[in-house]
């Protein structure tokens, strides 16, 4: 399963600001226990290469794999052939949905092709900043949330001086 996080910009476009792969361990019950229940890869936008797996236990949250934790596949390093779709059709879902600046969307890659599951206005950024390795503040979301952030600022500002 992929996250992928799209964020409106002040013209009300949509922009992927950041990709996961997610493995989840509750969709396996066969492999042994982890700390995790989950592990996530930053995917590079521009080329769909996978960077290392983080794990979502605060135990174990500062360990990376660079090889999945139960087959001991490479991960680190593999590229997602069809990322270009997947981005694609979480941009396509935003547009439906603009009513909302940012969105995550668990997105599935299926035999009958890419498939959303759900979208997410309230997501784990703690988790994306892990496998990204980076404050979503120093990300390409924190331009495009600026001007949202500032507007939501500047309402409240006007109902508190109406008071």
């Amino acid at each position: 399963m992929f996250r992928v996080v799209t964020c409106l910009d002040r013209g009300g476009v949509p922009h992927v600001t950041h990709g996961l792969l997610r493995i989840m361990r509750r969709f396996e019950p066969r492999w042994p226990k982890f700390p995790e229940k989950e592990w996530g890869a930053a995917i590079d936008l521009e080329t769909g290469e996978l960077g290392s797996l983080a794990g979502d236990a605060p135990a174990t949250c500062m360990s990376r794999y660079p090889d999945h934790p139960v087959t001991g596949r490479s991960v680190e390093g593999f590229v997602i052939q069809r990322w270009r779709e997947i981005a694609d059709v979480a941009l396509r879902a935003h547009r439906v949905f603009a009513g909302r600046a940012i969105v995550g969307w668990d997105i599935a890659l299926t035999p009958d092709g890419v498939r959303v599951l759900e979208g997410n206005s309230n997501m784990d950024f703690n988790f994306i900043q892990r496998c990204y390795r980076t404050p979503v503040g120093r990300s390409p979301l924190a331009d495009l949330m600026a001007p949202c952030l500032d507007a939501a600022l500047a309402a409240e500002l006007r109902r508190f001086s109406a008071d």
